[in-house]
């Protein structure tokens, strides 16, 4: 889980997934989509774009483009979906403006924030989203 954008030539580690596995064994993967959208402004989120450049050294996919990429290797899909719609973006906007203001202000809005996020997984196979989770099987 967010692991794998941390990675140069990722597509490797994923290899390397599939040989580890036995026959019947399970991959679960979640990373950040390539292009993510803000509802706040870009302004509340400099530190973390720099950041994420930093940081983010390794291959992001569309969702499409991880399917094919997991089925080359050998993979079967068994469930995909983009994840941090409306929802799930307001949460993490939300706690990453309260976290540089003050670490109170996280403490005291987690509950609703958490709600937000839950509120989120309700939705299923979105057309987008800030984040993909995929489910494959050797």
């Amino acid at each position: 889980i967010d692991v794998l954008e941390h990675i140069k030539e990722n597509k490797n580690v994923l290899k390397h997934f599939y040989k580890a596995l036995q026959p019947g064994g399970f991959l679960y993967i979640r990373i950040p989509a390539p292009v993510q959208k803000r509802i706040f402004n870009e302004k509340y989120f400099e530190s973390h774009k720099l950041w994420e450049k930093r940081e983010h050294v390794g291959q992001l996919y569309s969702l499409p483009e991880l399917k094919q990429v997991l089925q080359e290797i050998g993979f079967s899909i068994i469930f995909s979906t983009y994840t941090n719609g409306f929802w799930g973006r307001l949460a993490f906007e939300l706690n990453h403006i309260f976290r540089e203001k003050s670490h109170i202000l996280v403490g005291i809005f987690l509950p609703v924030l958490k709600l937000f996020f839950h509120l989120d997984l309700l939705v299923l196979n979105r057309k987008e989203g800030n984040g993909i989770v995929i489910l494959g099987k050797k």
